[in-house]
């Protein structure tokens, strides 16, 4: 579940929203999202249009994405069907543009999000985990929109 820090941040910027979008329950189930993550939480409730905006960087809203373009599904296919080597197992979820030749990618199985150059996703790819990364989702989000 989201933070109380996290909840009250995006209430008082107005982008929480009480009521779900079946298009974006469909979204979240059809990447096999967690119902009880918080990134579920946090893909259903809170909505400030295509991308959130902190720490100079952005970060995709996965569901508005998947139903209005075709850049994040490009990025999904080339991550875990089109790799010139090994896939990404679908369980890491990417959720950024490649910025700066970097992704953010949320682990399914772990909670854990990691921000992830070429080489690290085939570290990942190979059971190798020596990249920046956060415990949680919540810990993740807490930085990003600068809470901690």
């Amino acid at each position: 579940m989201l933070s109380d820090k996290l909840i009250s941040y995006f209430k008082e910027r107005e982008i929480w929203f009480d009521d779900d979008s079946d298009s974006y329950r469909k979204v979240l189930e059809g990447l096999n999202i967690p119902v009880e993550s918080t990134f579920y939480e946090f893909f259903m409730k809170v909505d400030d249009g295509a991308t959130y905006y902190s720490r100079k960087f952005e970060i995709y809203n996965i569901c508005w994405f998947m139903l209005n373009s075709d850049d994040l599904k490009l990025l999904m296919e080339n991550l875990w069907i089109n790799r010139p080597d090994k896939q990404l197992p679908k369980n890491y979820i990417p959720f950024s543009p490649f910025e700066a030749e970097k992704v953010l990618l949320y682990d399914i199985n772990t909670d854990y999000v990691y921000f992830v150059n070429e080489q690290e996703i085939n570290n990942i790819i190979n059971g190798i985990i020596k990249s920046e990364y956060w415990n949680s989702f919540n810990e993740f989000l807490e930085w990003f929109f600068e809470l901690n």
